[in-house]
C-alpha cells in the first residue's frame, strides 16, 4: 500500500489523533498557496489544459483543487499510522504531492472532454470523486478547528468573553488581536451590514425570485434592474472585498448578498475578473439573521473544502459573528475594517449607534442562552 493510500486508509478509519501542532497546522494551510504545490501540479495542470482558464482562474484552480487536496492529505497524515508530510524530507514531500495532483488529473481527465470544458465546470470539479474522497471537507474542517483551538491559552478565552460581554461601540476588535493567526486564510466571510432598499419583510421576494432565476450574475442584473439600494455600510464592505482581490493574493469569498451587489455595482471589472471566486449567500425567510448566514457561510466551506476564513463584518457585530463561527467549529480570524452606521436604512437598528448597542446587548445575552456561541 503506498504512502498516500495508508494516509488516507487509516484517516477515515481511526479515531482522530489529538490536534495537530501548531508547526504542522501551519505546514499543511501554507501548502495550498505554496510554490511546492504549484510545482508539483504542474503536470496535472497540463493534462486538464489548465492553462486555457484566465490566468485568475488558473490561479483559482491551482489553490481550490491542488492547493486543497495538499492541505487536505497534509492534515490527513498527522491523522494517520504514517509519518506527517511535515515530517517527509521535501523531496519526498514534492513526491507525494505530485502523486496526488497526478492520480486526480488522470480521474478527472476521463470524466470530462477536457478540450471543451467550461470554466464553471472545471473549477466545480472539486466534487469529483478522488482518492481523497473518504475525507469529507467537513472533517478536515474539524481538524484545523481542533488544532486552532488547542493554541488557545485561558487568558485568550477569557478576553474573548470580555470583548463579547462588551458592546461598546469601537471596541474590537482590538490590534493586535488577542487570538494569534495560523497558516494561511483561504477565505474571507463576508457579513451584510442594512440595506437602503427592501425591508426585512421583503425578504421572502428576494429568496423567492433567486430561486426563480436560478442565477447569481442574472439576480444582480435583476436587483439592479428594481434598483435596489445597498447602503453605504455594504458599500464600504465591498470595498474592502476589493482591496482584498487588488492585493495580488486574492482568496475566496463567501458574501451575504447585499454586500455582493455592492461589489458587483461599484466595482464592475473586478467582479468581472473575480467572478469564479465568490460564492453568494442568499436569505430563506423574512428574516436573514447572522446565525443563518454564518450557518449558511460554513455550508460552502464544507462544499468548496475552504478551512481557515476570515471574517468581515462590522466591527460593533463582530465579536458575535465570531462566536457564531467558533459554535460551529469554525475559529475565524477577524479583518479590521472601517464600516460606518446607515443613517437611511430600513433596518432602524443599524442607522446609529445608540440604537445598533441596545439591539446588539440583546442578540448577544439571546445567542449565549439559545448556546448560539462559544468563546
Amino acid at each position: 500500500m503506498s504512502y498516500i493510500e495508508s494516509v488516507i486508509d487509516s484517516a477515515a478509519n481511526r479515531t482522530p489523533a489529538a490536534p495537530a501542532r501548531r508547526e504542522v497546522l501551519e505546514h499543511a494551510l501554507s501548502l495550498r498557496y505554496s510554490d511546492e504545490m504549484k510545482d508539483a501540479a504542474q503536470q496535472a495542470s497540463r493534462t486538464l489544459e489548465v492553462g486555457k482558464l484566465t490566468n485568475e482562474d488558473q490561479a483559482l484552480f491551482q489553490s481550490r483543487i491542488f492547493g486543497g487536496m495538499a492541505t487536505k492529505l497534509a492534515l490527513a497524515s498527522h491523522n494517520s499510522d504514517q509519518p506527517t508530510l511535515y515530517q517527509l524530507a521535501p523531496a519526498d514531500q514534492q513526491r507525494e504531492l505530485e502523486i496526488v495532483a497526478n492520480n486526480y488529473a488522470d480521474t478527472a481527465a476521463k470524466l470530462i472532454d477536457v478540450g471543451s470544458e467550461t470554466t464553471h465546470t472545471l473549477l466545480s470539479s472539486y466534487n469529483m470523486a478522488t482518492e481523497l474522497a473518504p475525507l469529507p471537507n467537513k472533517l478536515v474542517r474539524s481538524w484545523v478547528y481542533a488544532a486552532r483551538r488547542a493554541q488557545i491559552n485561558p487568558i485568550q478565552h477569557l478576553k474573548n468573553i470580555g470583548s463579547y460581554i462588551n458592546v461598546v461601540p469601537g471596541s474590537f476588535p482590538p490590534s493586535p488581536y488577542f487570538i494569534d493567526s495560523m497558516g494561511n486564510n483561504d477565505a474571507t466571510l463576508v457579513q451584510a451590514f442594512g440595506r437602503d432598499s427592501i425591508t426585512d419583510d421583503e425578504l421572502v421576494l428576494i429568496r423567492d425570485e433567486r430561486q426563480k432565476i436560478n442565477s447569481d450574475d442574472e439576480m444582480m442584473a435583476y436587483l439592479e434592474s428594481i434598483d435596489f439600494k445597498p447602503g453605504p455600510s455594504n458599500i464600504a464592505l465591498a470595498d474592502k472585498v476589493a482591496y482584498l482581490f487588488a492585493s495580488g493574493n486574492p482568496m475566496e469569498q463567501v458574501i451575504q448578498w447585499e454586500v455582493t451587489y455592492a461589489f458587483y455595482q461599484k466595482h464592475p471589472s473586478l467582479y468581472s475578473r473575480y467572478r469564479s471566486y465568490i460564492h453568494t449567500v442568499w436569505p430563506h425567510s423574512g428574516f436573514y439573521p447572522t446565525y443563518e448566514v454564518k450557518e449558511d457561510s460554513v455550508a460552502v466551506m464544507d462544499k468548496v473544502g475552504l478551512y481557515n476564513p476570515i471574517e468581515l463584518a462590522h466591527g460593533d457585530m463582530m465579536s458575535r459573528a465570531v462566536g457564531i463561527l467558533t459554535k460551529l467549529g469554525v475559529q475565524p480570524d477577524p479583518l479590521a475594517a472601517d464600516i460606518p452606521f446607515d443613517t437611511d436604512s430600513t433596518q432602524p437598528h443599524v442607522r446609529n449607534e445608540r440604537s445598533f448597542m441596545v439591539r446588539e446587548a440583546l442578540a448577544r445575552v439571546e445567542h449565549v442562552l439559545r448556546g448560539r456561541v462559544t468563546f
